[in-house]
């Protein structure tokens, strides 16, 4: 959650910064600026984001994962219950 504050703070400051640099280099208000201006703040958001996140390490990973096992047996019986799938579709010519 900390992550997804920190890079909501970063993409408006980052829309402000880039905004004000438009403004000295004289580039009119259009759609394309503003759309400039919305992927280069989503860009150094997500940067920060991703930053966050491997620099906190696994301080979100608590989360349960779901596994899928077929019977037990894990990978091989995933892939043999795959096989025998593949194996009853109707074959093209």
């Amino acid at each position: 959650m900390l992550i997804f504050i920190l890079s909501t703070i970063v993409f408006f400051v980052a829309s402000f910064f880039i905004n004000r640099y438009l403004d000295e280099q004289g580039m009119d208000h259009r759609m394309l600026r503003g759309l400039l201006v919305f992927m280069l703040a989503s860009l150094i958001s997500f940067g920060v984001s991703a930053a966050a996140g491997w620099i906190g390490g696994g301080v979100g990973d608590s989360a349960p994962v779901a596994t899928a096992t077929n019977n037990g047996n894990g990978a091989a019986g995933e892939a043999a219950a795959l096989l025998k799938a593949v194996g009853r579709l109707p074959q093209q010519r």
